[in-house]
């Protein structure tokens, strides 16, 4: 495979057959106002924006979208589906199934790589971005490679693990700390939604779609001319330096780095990401 990390943009649309993913979208897409299509991170679902989905409404109408492999779309055991290519196309078919011709992509950890993928390869669909605990990629051959292997060593132990040892390993993870200073039913719920995946497709997703396997797109980012609000958790010192690095590349970059939040800001910290938000298209209004 061509691992250029400045120039290569992976497409294999004509080997991959198409699949449809489920989207829960409000009513009244046309409505004037900013479309937000919200795009969650590895083990979650679309039901992980229902804690700030109400407060987000105030910018817009919003469609969150279940990535391949999680929650009610399709758990393909075909690992070709899973590429980040082929996922970036079942986004944009999901919006064209809406005859949504331009949005704000809202994405987290994975979905924020891959609202980067979309950025980079469809920006006529773009109208802006907000990029939560996330990366452009490894922008270097010998650590993209050494993630990659990372990420099929741990996809190769999923299936034998099953999806409650897995869990309690993902959960464990240093970076999901700030989980372990909220409420215990929300600690549940949490893990309910998790529970509910494959753990063929955990490890299909991980291949296809970890941060190793994703095209770096850093050299993408001074040509994505539209607005872009990158955030961080304060506590979650990797990805805080990733996105001040993010926002320094984007010509319309704004940075946030949220206070006492770790990786997942809108769901640590809540309020504070809804009003970081809000904020954000406030100014912009005005502006």
């Amino acid at each position: 495979m061509d691992l250029d990390p400045e120039n290569h943009i992976e497409t294999l649309s004509a080997f991959v057959k198409p699949l449809t993913l489920n989207v829960n979208a409000d009513p009244h897409l046309k409505d004037g106002r900013p479309v937000l299509v919200l795009l969650h991170g590895f083990t979650q679902s679309a039901r992980s924006w229902d804690f700030v989905r109400d407060g987000l409404r105030r910018i817009g109408p919003t469609v969150a979208i279940d990535l391949i492999g999680h929650g009610d779309s399709p758990k393909s055991e075909d690992p070709a589906l899973y590429r980040m290519d082929a996922c970036r196309e079942q986004v944009e078919a999901a919006l064209r199934r809406h005859k949504i011709s331009k949005a704000w992509l809202v994405g987290y950890s994975m979905g924020g790589r891959v609202a980067l993928q979309i950025a980079a390869n469809r920006p006529s669909l773009v109208a802006g971005l907000v990029l939560i605990s996330t990366t452009a990629g490894f922008p270097e051959i010998a650590p993209r490679a050494a993630r990659i292997r990372s990420d099929e060593a741990l996809a190769e132990r999923i299936p034998g693990w099953g999806i409650h040892d897995f869990v309690d390993y993902w959960l464990g993870l240093e970076m999901f700390n700030g989980y372990k200073r909220l409420p215990l039913s929300f600690q549940r719920a949490m893990r309910r939604e998790k529970m509910c995946n494959s753990p063929v497709a955990l490890a299909n997703s991980l291949r296809g779609m970890g941060a190793g396997a994703m095209p770096p797109v850093w050299a993408h980012l001074r040509d994505m001319h539209f607005p872009a609000l990158v955030m961080a958790g304060e506590l979650d010192e990797k990805f805080a330096a990733l996105a001040r690095s993010m926002a320094a590349a984007l010509p319309e970059g704004n940075l946030s780095i949220v206070p006492d939040a770790g990786h997942s800001i809108h769901l640590e910290a809540p309020q504070r990401f809804l009003n970081t938000v809000i904020g954000y298209f406030d100014r912009l209004r005005e502006g």
